[in-house]
């Protein structure tokens, strides 16, 4: 819940954004959508938003933790795509679970190693130096959370998002924590 809010005012910015950049480029406008075309068209996508409630919804309900919300969404959008919106057939099924097997072994590698790297990082006693050389360099937290952002947003350029959380969590929570800063806003 602690990223609604972000969350929100990113996207409001980014579309804030886009219209700006669409309005001085002169981007083509779409046709205006009438009212009532505008109702039918979300009452034929009301089926897939509710994928976004299970999730939304079960999480703030407290019914699901995020992992769960997630794999009833996924099991829920899979029915509904196949039974409501037939947008493939059963025998398309085992080309469907290839491609979902490949992308998860991808991903399941890149955490294993992520993994294994940050287990190494906590023999070597990474956390440790790490948080000496923050207070090295300045022992007020905002400071600490403006160098902690610019590193994570120059590795961001380098590395997935979920190895370099893998890889930079257990390296810098100890930091934040050492500074009094609570791990959900470290988190957000």
């Amino acid at each position: 819940l602690a990223g609604f809010i972000p969350g929100v005012m990113i996207g409001l910015s980014l579309m804030v954004l886009s219209f700006i950049m669409a309005t001085r480029r002169n981007y083509p406008k779409g046709r205006l959508v009438p009212l009532r075309e505008a109702i039918k068209t979300s009452g034929q996508a009301f089926l897939g938003l509710v994928t976004v409630i299970i999730i939304v919804g079960g999480v703030i309900g407290g019914i699901f933790t995020a992992t769960e919300s997630a794999s009833v969404a996924v099991i829920y959008a899979f029915l509904v795509t196949l039974f409501v919106y037939r947008d493939f057939k059963l025998r398309q099924l085992p080309q469907l679970f290839h491609g979902v097997i490949k992308t998860v072994c991808i991903v399941m590698i890149l955490i294993g190693f992520a993994s294994g790297f940050a287990y190494l990082m906590a023999l070597m006693q990474v956390p440790a130096k790490a948080t000496h050389f923050f207070l090295s360099i300045s022992t007020n937290k905002y400071v600490v959370l403006a160098l902690i952002n610019i590193m994570l947003l120059i590795l961001g350029t380098i590395m997935d998002m979920a190895p370099l959380l893998m890889i930079c969590t257990p390296i810098l929570l100890p930091v934040v924590t050492s500074f009094g800063i609570d791990p959900v806003h470290f988190g957000i």
